[in-house]
């Protein structure tokens, strides 16, 4: 099936990938009839715990994020793309997956940047609206999330952190990738902290699940231990000590 729109280049600190139009009615049909697609074949399977809600989404499947460098908005705006535009498809997530009837539906939130202005002007009112309606609709299967939990919450994440508490559970955190920790301290009495030079500093990850179970947080998602194949000195014991006080 050719790209509706595009392929648009959209640019990381890391990586780059290639997107198609995904504020587009084309785009948005096919999406929706996958969507129906996939819900008729695994929606009642008993294994199918959440599915993440990927509408609107480019290098991840954060909705609210994507890379919007300048190069890369001239062409999306010149085939359409704006804030308005970007907003209807946040706010239509839901009627992208109203296949699925049983599945709880994971949709994670950040601050919303707008566009059109050229300067990535936030607009929390706006995110707390999509927060709210996805909720609304979708009661206790609409799942609210985030993946940047740290210690301390970053200035600019910390209002929708508070968003989240304010709306409430069902929440999943996720713990922020290691490389965007830059601003730990090392420490080698420090539970969870960095015992190599070569590895980055980490924080410590008993005040991280702190913060995520204080924001309300019912499953909290390890971003990554080593055994995991990442940098995250964390043991049995200190996984098992979080999973009691989830319980």
């Amino acid at each position: 099936m050719p790209l509706t729109g595009g392929p648009f280049t959209v640019r990381g600190e890391r990586e780059e990938g290639q997107i198609a139009g995904f504020w587009t009615d084309a785009y948005r049909k096919h999406w929706q009839a996958l969507q129906t697609a996939l819900a008729a074949k695994y929606d009642a399977d008993p294994l199918m715990g959440e599915v993440g809600v990927s509408s609107c989404s480019a290098m991840t499947d954060e909705s609210f994020i994507f890379p919007k460098g300048p190069d890369s908005l001239k062409a999306m705006h010149a085939a359409g793309f704006s804030d308005a535009a970007e907003k209807a498809c946040l706010l239509g997530a839901y009627d992208d997956y109203i296949g699925w009837k049983l599945t709880p539906l994971d949709m994670t939130f950040s601050p919303y940047a707008d566009s059109d202005s050229g300067r990535g002007k936030v607009d929390l009112t706006f995110s707390l609206h999509v927060m709210q309606e996805w909720r609304r609709r979708l009661g206790e299967r609409g799942v609210i999330s985030n993946h940047s939990v740290q210690d301390p919450i970053t200035t600019g994440l910390k209002p929708i952190f508070d968003q989240i508490k304010q709306v409430g559970p069902p929440i999943e955190l996720q713990t922020a990738s290691q490389a965007v920790i830059t601003h730990g301290k090392e420490s080698n009495g420090q539970p969870g902290a960095s015992r190599s030079k070569d590895l980055p500093p980490l924080m410590d990850w008993n005040k991280v699940i702190q913060n995520a179970l204080d924001t309300g947080a019912n499953e909290i998602e390890i971003w990554t231990t080593v055994e995991g194949g990442g940098s995250a000195q964390i043991s049995f014991g200190m996984l098992k000590a979080w999973a009691d006080k989830l319980r």
